[in-house]
């Protein structure tokens, strides 16, 4: 297969291209798109999402890497199809024509992209000839919505390859968007390389703690350097403040040693992750090996990395059962912030007074319970943004988190939701079964005919 075309329609927005309607690039035949929908519905209840990154050698560089080509990219494929990853980040891509003939090797169940297409906001970053960043991902858990390459303004400090940044849907659930963005750091070990390196990290942090505070995001890539020190003798980790800021999965390889490329003890190949990629903070990542004869000669000096997470049903930062977030309007209809509102439900057993419960979001508290605020189980009770007892819910249309915390602040339940749960006016967000606290977040126009229904049940406006 070859990679995803041009949208048919692109429009600007923010830090990255919406397409329009939310849909994915291609346009398979009916068939496979049927099947594939039916595919997303069975493995989105019951496998979690499979992760990876790998710096594939000069890939149809013709004159650098593994000398021959053919035997390269069959191995290619090969290592692919053993991972088994739903989402690749690869590097060193060389070739357009390479990529294109590993997709279609490895079929109709994939997609790929890389950062020079012509299509990509910003890709004129890249030249033909160029080592390029992409994304391979299996159609059946992942739809791209879009993409873009960032961070243009750091380009000597990325080595003229800035990052790609690329929003997917999920197990084709709406508004159920994650970001991947993957990078190829500046390489040698040199003062001048990790000065570089350092630069180009701030900047990743700058972009983590701004425009995409609110999203879930995995950073995967060929950072070139390590995380607990530095493959510069005598200097730290260039990655060291990320690293306190941010959970790298690739923590525990590199504090043991684990070299991902054929030579040398470093961790040099990395994957970060924040929000619902893990929300659990305990995906840990390890080095693949694949069962490819002299491997680091033929195909790649650099192994993968994978990631393991969470069933899906668990990636949503959930609550033992009792008292749950269970609808929330972000994005209220005019221009009065205290039409807000957050919904709780009680799906736990006895009567529980809510006193000196919390509600916050992302930044902090913004309504604490009065005592006497019952709720027996199968209650319901609505928080309006002009009842807050700190002055409004603060609910952001772009990307928030609204939090639910006990009276001795252990956190009770938490939803973090992107733009695609909070961008139409009068329109909330919704667990897709009514008091189920393993449900996923849904917009509420996918399962009843109203735009919301505060106090009463998303199952009942059907009614």
């Amino acid at each position: 297969m070859s990679r995803v075309g041009r949208p048919a329609a692109i429009m600007a927005s923010g830090l990255v291209i919406q397409l329009a309607g939310g849909a994915g690039c291609r346009a398979p035949d009916d068939a496979l798109e049927e099947d594939a929908g039916a595919a997303r519905a069975f493995r989105a209840g019951t496998q979690g999402l499979r992760l990876a990154t790998w710096n594939i050698e000069w890939l149809g560089s013709g004159s650098k890497g593994p000398p021959d080509e053919e035997r390269q990219l069959a191995n290619v494929v090969q290592t692919l199809q053993e991972l088994d990853a739903d989402l690749v980040a690869v590097q060193e891509v060389v070739s357009d024509a390479s990529f294109d003939a590993v997709l279609s090797a490895l079929g109709d169940r994939h997609d790929g992209l890389l950062a020079g297409d012509g299509w990509v906001r910003g890709g004129s970053s890249y030249s033909a000839g160029e080592q390029q960043v992409g994304f391979i991902w299996r159609r059946d858990r992942l739809e791209l919505v879009d993409a873009e390459v960032v961070l243009q303004e750091w380009d000597q400090e990325f080595a003229g390859r800035p990052p790609l940044l690329a929003r997917f849907e999920v197990d084709g659930q709406p508004g159920v968007e994650r970001v991947a963005l993957t990078l190829h750091a500046k390489a040698r070990a040199d003062l001048d390389a990790w000065r570089r390196r350092q630069a180009g990290a701030d900047a990743l942090q700058h972009l983590l703690e701004g425009p995409l505070r609110q999203e879930s995001v995995a950073l995967m890539g060929d950072l070139n350097d390590d995380i607990d020190e530095s493959i510069v003798t005598g200097r730290p980790s260039p990655y060291a403040d990320l690293r306190d800021a941010f959970r790298f999965a690739t923590l525990d390889m590199s504090l043991a040693g684990v070299a991902t490329m054929d030579r040398g003890s470093h961790t040099l190949d990395h994957i970060l992750l924040t929000g619902d990629w893990d929300p659990s903070e305990d995906a840990d990542a390890e080095r693949v090996q694949p069962a490819v004869e002299r491997f680091s000669q033929t195909t790649s000096d650099h192994f993968p990395v994978a990631v393991q997470l969470a069933a899906a049903g668990d990636s949503q930062a959930g609550s033992a059962v009792g008292v749950i977030l269970n609808e929330v309007l972000a994005n209220e209809t005019g221009t009065d912030p205290g039409g807000e509102f957050v919904e709780l439900f009680h799906a736990g057993d006895g009567v529980l007074d809510l006193g000196g419960w919390m509600l916050a979001d992302a930044d902090r508290t913004r309504h604490v319970f009065e005592a006497g605020v019952l709720l027996a189980p199968g209650d319901r009770v609505v928080i309006w943004g002009g009842d807050a007892s700190e002055g409004g819910l603060g609910l952001g249309n772009s990307g928030d988190a609204v939090r639910l915390s006990r009276p001795d602040g252990t956190l009770a339940d938490e939803v973090r939701y992107g733009r695609g749960l909070a961008e139409a006016d009068g329109v909330s967000m919704v667990r897709a079964v009514d008091g189920d606290p393993q449900a996923l977040w849904v917009s509420h126009d996918t399962v009843a005919s109203g735009p919301s229904s505060p106090g009463w049940g998303a199952g009942e406006a059907m009614r």
